[in-house]
């Protein structure tokens, strides 16, 4: 349980520059202490090689991100007709802007549209974020990697 919370807190941290609806109350990101970092390993590590890529990490981070934009879609598509529309996004559980997102300009933004953009931003995060636990600057996110606060850089 504790593994599927902090990833849901990585997610949410990736998740809040998409601007969703509620993201005030959201949790902020994780401290990132060493119980974190183990956490982190267990579930980004894919291969099982005792440390996490930057691609493990973007990978994980895009899962969440597309399994909280598809909930939060669903419940912002009042009419259920697939699509976000500006009414629908001024009311909804997503706050995109629809000439980022609506892609092929047709005035909506369907569940593909709003899962991609989500994705996009997250892989931008998601990377930003890798770049701060990977201390030591390998590469790789290992148990060996001390977090990065603001006082110590």
């Amino acid at each position: 349980m504790k593994i599927k919370k902090l990833l849901v807190v990585v997610a949410l941290a990736v998740l809040l520059p998409c601007n969703f609806a509620g993201a005030v109350d959201m949790p902020q990101a994780p401290s990132t202490g060493a119980k974190d970092m183990m956490q982190i390993l267990g579930t980004a590590d894919a291969d099982k090689d005792g440390k996490v890529s930057k691609e493990e990490f973007i990978a994980a981070s895009k899962k969440e991100v597309e399994e909280e934009a598809t909930k939060r879609f669903d419940k912002g598509d009042a009419n259920k007709d697939g699509f976000l529309t500006q009414e629908e996004l001024k009311n909804g559980e997503m706050k995109m802007k629809m000439e980022e997102a609506d892609t092929d300009k047709d005035g909506k933004i369907s569940k593909a549209e709003a899962i991609a953009y989500a994705k996009s931003r997250a892989e931008d995060n998601a990377t930003k974020r890798f770049q701060k636990l990977d201390s030591n600057g390998d590469g790789f996110i290992t148990k060996e990697d001390k977090p990065k606060h603001k006082g110590n850089k």
